[in-house]
């Protein structure tokens, strides 16, 4: 992996995370809202 992505990652783990009720995300299909989606899922407990 590289050093920017894990960079990335570390920084997107070690974000506290704000309680949140709704989230929406404008999903276009790409590889950018796949992981948006993801991060939803497994940083803010979205279903």
């Amino acid at each position: 992996m590289s050093d920017l992505l894990q960079t990335a990652l570390r920084k997107v783990e070690e974000t506290e995370v704000p309680e949140v009720n709704v989230a929406a995300l404008a999903y276009s299909g790409g590889l950018d809202s796949s992981l948006c989606v993801e991060l939803l899922r497994r940083k803010y407990k979205a279903k």
